[in-house]
């Protein structure tokens, strides 16, 4: 698997190691990331090493709802531009569809689409290389984030009417998982989604702010051209030799 990860994006998982009394430090380094790239938000981190220190977290933790834990300490701003465009959409739609365009900024890996069907909004998510080598962990963490960003623009009391993941039942703490959703959950599907009543997407945010939105969205598609132009630069050099 090749793809990139946002360097910012790690702050993340090592504020939540922190908050457990873990060094974060030998996990990171141990995976091949440099810790004191995290403060840089045009480093990016190799996709591989980058979903390795997950792997190595969820080894020596015996805690399934871990990546529940991270809605707790992501801030907008870990997700360079985006983060802070989605907070300052006027509806959720706008917030949702930003995600969609702009989420090879924080992880060229993953895909975000959405679809409705019968009154239903339905977020899925998709690999751009097939199946990942990744832990339960990072996929919880991923849709714990997403929706925890929506409660934050919308409000506390936003629930999905399902939530579907691509790794199996965990083992144990799925009271927290319950808890956390607030929704009939399922797991080990082929495809990863979560599903709101489409009447959410188009009620105006309170804390909407058109030009600076759309001043986030001028950076962040700067970035993606950027990131597609050396893309296209990297795959050429290693057809030349």
């Amino acid at each position: 698997m090749s793809g990139t990860a946002i360097a910012t994006a790690g702050r993340i998982l090592w504020r939540m190691l922190g908050r457990r009394g873990i060094d974060p430090e030998p996990l990171f380094r141990g995976a091949g990331l440099d810790p004191e790239s995290m403060d840089d938000p045009l480093v990016r981190y190799p996709g591989k090493e980058a979903r390795l220190v997950w792997t190595r977290v969820s080894e020596m933790l015996d805690a399934p709802a871990f990546g529940l834990t991270i809605a707790q300490v992501w801030q907008p701003s870990d997700f360079h531009a985006l983060g802070c465009a989605f907070m300052a959409s006027a509806t959720l739609r706008e917030a949702l569809n930003r995600l969609i365009r702009y989420n090879a900024v924080v992880d060229n890996v993953i895909s975000y689409s959405l679809a409705e069907r019968d009154d239903r909004a339905v977020i899925t998510y998709s690999s751009e290389f097939g199946e990942l080598d990744e832990p339960a962990i990072l996929e919880d963490t991923r849709w714990a984030v997403v929706l925890d960003a929506c409660r934050r623009v919308y409000r506390a009391g936003l629930d999905p009417l399902e939530v579907a993941f691509w790794h199996s039942e965990p083992v144990s703490d799925m009271g927290d998982f319950l808890a956390y959703f607030r929704c009939p959950l399922r797991f080990g599907e082929p495809i990863a989604s979560m599903t709101f009543p489409a009447e959410v997407l188009d009620r105006p945010l309170s804390a909407s702010n058109r030009e600076l939105a759309l001043a986030l969205d001028r950076v962040l598609s700067e970035f993606v051209r950027k990131q597609q132009h050396a893309s296209i630069v990297s795959r050429t050099k290693s057809a030349i030799s």
